[in-house]
């Protein structure tokens, strides 16, 4: 990708992968119990978010003590077994049901202290972890969708409280799965392209040859990916037919967002610098830059004062408002 391609990415497509949540989700222990406000009276009872039978309820509002997350692979082709196409069924109802949840969960309040903020975030990282655990394509668009709102909690934040940027650091740097680096992607990539890694293990998030190997034998390019980056497709068009590619470009925006963006902002804080005047961006950054490049983004990409612009023209607007579902998760 090129520099303008990149700056495009960064500065109008925040919205592709930002999101900003307030859901009360408690994943911990494998999902023993969950309370989201909005959905329905908070209870415990039997049955999980995404069951390993078709005729248990869906909620996150009912998860069962010991509950298990179902594994959600992609929706078949028209050449994929009958069994797959009957498994994919039972498979899409949970997804669509967990991702409406998710969304009529949402409020779009922002976070005004750090506990509160360590707290939902953590939610919806517990809940991360639990899903690429259980593994899948469908399970990885889950994924996806819940780091933006994580990410989404962090930089409203750290955008509304800059002095409150080490906070922020550290949950950045605590425990965090790096999706693309994940072994969920890793096992997706073999269970839909029957692809194992060139060299043993995957380094989606440091090599242009893996990422061309995953592209081809999807059936794709770099440039497909590079432009499905820009204009990322929906979750659920991801459900509706089978894109390794698409899944894979979102997920490289979203670690992008936290390995690159907001990364780079804490750093650009701790050194000093204020979120109103960037003037000094380049400065104080200057022998900083290097930590903070993504290669997926581009070889020659490095961070700059215009990725920190996009990320508070993403917040600015919705300052003292709610941020709706439909202006954070493109298209749904």
């Amino acid at each position: 990708m090129t520099t303008v391609q990149i700056d495009a990415l960064l500065l109008s497509g925040f919205s592709l992968y930002n999101s900003i949540g307030n859901a009360c989700v408690s994943t911990r222990s494998n999902l023993r119990s969950a309370c989201v406000p909005g959905v329905s009276e908070c209870q415990r009872s039997t049955g999980d978010l995404a069951p390993s039978s078709a005729q248990q309820p869906i909620s996150l509002s009912a998860v069962g003590r010991g509950a298990s997350w179902r594994h959600i692979g992609a929706p078949p082709s028209s050449g994929s077994p009958g069994a797959r196409a009957e498994n994919w069924g039972a498979e899409r109802a949970s997804f669509h049901e967990a991702f409406g949840v998710i969304k009529e969960s949402w409020t779009g309040e922002a976070v005004d202290t750090p506990s509160e903020l360590r707290s939902k975030v953590g939610q919806y990282e517990d809940l991360i972890r639990t899903v690429t655990d259980s593994g899948g394509y469908g399970n990885l668009v889950l994924a996806d969708t819940l780091r933006r709102l994580s990410s989404g909690l962090l930089g409203r934040y750290v955008t509304g409280h800059p002095s409150d940027y080490a906070v922020v650091g550290e949950i950045l740097e605590t425990n965090r799965i790096r999706l693309l680096d994940s072994p969920a992607v890793g096992g997706m990539l073999m269970e839909e392209l029957g692809l194992a890694p060139p060299s043993g293990k995957w380094h989606l998030s440091e090599s242009w040859d893996d990422l061309q190997a995953v592209a081809s034998a999807d059936g794709s390019s770099l440039r497909t990916l590079s432009s499905d980056m820009l204009i990322s497709p929906r979750p659920s068009s991801l459900v509706a037919k089978r894109d390794v590619t698409g899944l894979l470009s979102r997920l490289i925006a979203a670690d992008g967002v936290d390995r690159m963006v907001l990364a780079g902002l804490i750093e650009f804080l701790r050194q000093g610098g204020q979120i109103t005047d960037l003037r000094s961006f380049d400065r104080l950054m200057e022998k900083q830059k290097a930590r903070f490049r993504f290669p997926p983004f581009g070889t020659g990409t490095t961070l700059g004062a215009g990725n920190i612009v996009g990320l508070l023209n993403m917040y600015r607007p919705w300052e003292g408002k709610t941020m709706p579902f439909s202006a954070l998760v493109v298209g749904e």
